[in-house]
C-alpha cells in the first residue's frame, strides 16, 4: 500500500511540475498513460511473480520505464534489481 500512495504521489508530482513548464496538454496525458501502464505491468509482475521471487519496486521511475520501453523496459528493471 506503502509502494501505490507513493506511486500516486509521484504521478501528481509529476503533473504539478509539466504544467509549470506548460507543456502540452498531450505531452502530458502521454506521460502519465505510459506510467499508468508500467505501474500496472509492475503490479501483475508481482502478483504473479511474487511466489516465484520476483519482485520489483513500484516506484514512479520505474513504472515510466515499463511504460516507455514495454518489455525491454521490464527487463532491465529485472537486471538491475
Amino acid at each position: 500500500m506503502e509502494y501505490f500512495i507513493s506511486f500516486i504521489a509521484g504521478i501528481v508530482i509529476l503533473l504539478i511540475i509539466t504544467l509549470l513548464f506548460k507543456l502540452s496538454t498531450k505531452i502530458i496525458m502521454k506521460l502519465l498513460m505510459n506510467a499508468l501502464a508500467g505501474g500496472v505491468a509492475i503490479f501483475v509482475i508481482n502478483f504473479f511473480g511474487g511466489p516465484f521471487g520476483i519482485y520489483l519496486d513500484l516506484t514512479l521511475f520505474s513504472a515510466i520505464m515499463v511504460g516507455m520501453f514495454g518489455v525491454f523496459g521490464v527487463l532491465l528493471l529485472l537486471i538491475i534489481g
